[in-house]
């Protein structure tokens, strides 16, 4: 099988080179070139991954925000995974997702939304235990999000994002 992979910053190497190692010949495209070296020598990648559309069996986006690709993909007729409009807008603007989760049924840990880092520093003062998770809005960095186990990690990371992070803590 021939598979295509569109990365941000390559998330999905794993899948690439397992893919690769069970004989399927794999081609990655990571978009920021921060990340140019991520995987090199473990299977194909490509610096544009519109010329290797057509060829590929499978496209696999192992991120948010391909999905402004998702009509073009349709029109090929290929199967793909982890591209959509709506995935991407419940996933990065999280108030939506939880609005979807809650209509359907779906339970939610007790959730604060907050307009910035700022304004949630009020949960220091109102700490319980096992503690709070710091998700920010947006295509942030995962990088960006925090369990945090006590008031002193949680201020941290709240001083660790920018001033104009849109976010909810969860508990």
């Amino acid at each position: 099988m021939k598979v295509l992979i569109l990365s941000i910053d390559g998330d999905g190497i794993g899948i690439a080179q397992r893919l690769a190692e069970e004989g399927n010949k794999v081609k990655v495209f990571i978009k920021d070139p921060t990340f140019k070296l991520v995987g090199k020598g473990l299977f194909d990648k490509v610096p544009s991954w519109r010329p290797h559309l057509l060829e590929a069996d499978l496209v696999i986006c192992d991120m948010v925000g391909f999905g402004q690709y998702e009509k073009t993909l349709r029109q090929t007729g290929k199967v793909f995974l982890g591209c959509s409009k709506f995935a991407d807008m419940v996933e990065l603007d999280r108030q939506k997702g939880i609005e979807l989760f809650e209509k359907v049924g779906i339970n939610i840990p007790e959730t604060y939304n907050f307009s910035s880092p700022d304004e949630a520093k009020i949960i220091a003062d109102i700490w319980e235990d096992p503690g709070f998770v710091i998700k920010p809005d947006g295509n942030i960095s995962t990088a960006s999000t925090s369990v945090c186990r006590d008031p002193e990690l949680y201020l941290w990371a709240l001083d660790n994002l920018p001033s104009n992070t849109k976010l909810i803590v969860q508990k």
